[in-house]
């Protein structure tokens, strides 16, 4: 934030080609967006742009500024994605590109280190580009945005609200930690307060169908942890 708070962190669902010799995976615990002054902000890094699913995760939750960040390197994929991220999500997308000069890099390392030239933009939620790209230097960029202009992008194709179709697709996404074990300290009579509860739940008609029977298991579930 602006006072210097750290407001989350977000790893990278899946390691790509060489990175999983270095880097494990992700979890769904950080697909976060955050409420912000200047509007609900959330990001991904490089590939998880193509992996589709964690993208839509954030549109669910309404990004409106989203930071997509990229080693550098491949300009066109790496623009086309976030150009498209951003009429999918009707956002505005802040594409930083990573810089590496052939210079920079050890010359014993420069057989299978390649350079990057950065490409870094923004681009409005109609996929214009709004500033950039920044191709083989450092510098900042700045553009001005209007959340109104959103709006009237999620006019046309609002892919979280009207423009979705929830009862043909059940998307869900696992928030929970990945951890290599979970220790159950709960005691014996865990099991018979979830009974109880949907028990209650159901004589007072809060229980329709089995998408509401399922969402308060989550939420009992979340409860517990």
């Amino acid at each position: 934030g602006r006072d210097g708070t750290l407001l989350g962190k977000h790893r990278k669902l899946k390691p790509t080609y060489y990175e999983r010799a270095v880097w494990g995976e992700g979890d769904g615990s950080s697909l976060v967006v955050y409420d912000r002054p200047y509007g609900k902000l959330g990001g991904l890094n490089c590939w998880e742009h193509q992996m589709v699913l964690p993208g839509y995760a954030l549109i669910a939750q309404g990004v409106q500024v989203h930071a997509a960040v990229w080693p550098g390197g491949t300009f066109s994929r790496q623009e086309i994605l976030c150009r498209a991220f951003a009429m999918q999500a009707g956002a505005y997308v802040v594409m930083s590109g990573g810089l590496l000069r052939p210079g920079d890099i050890p010359a014993d390392l420069r057989e299978i280190v390649l350079p990057s030239n950065g490409h870094s933009g923004i681009i409005g939620p109609d996929g214009s580009i709004l500033a950039g790209p920044l191709d083989d230097e450092e510098g900042i960029l700045t553009a001005t945005g209007n959340l109104a202009v959103l709006m009237t992008q999620r006019m046309i194709s609002d892919h979280a609200g009207h423009y979705t179709r929830p009862d043909v697709f059940d998307f869900r996404i696992n928030r929970k930690p990945k951890r290599v074990a979970r220790f159950d300290d709960s005691d014996a009579g865990r099991r018979e307060t979830i009974v109880q509860t949907i028990r209650d739940a159901a004589s007072n008609g809060d229980i329709g169908d089995l998408h509401e029977l399922r969402g308060l298991l989550e939420d009992i579930e979340v409860q517990a942890e």
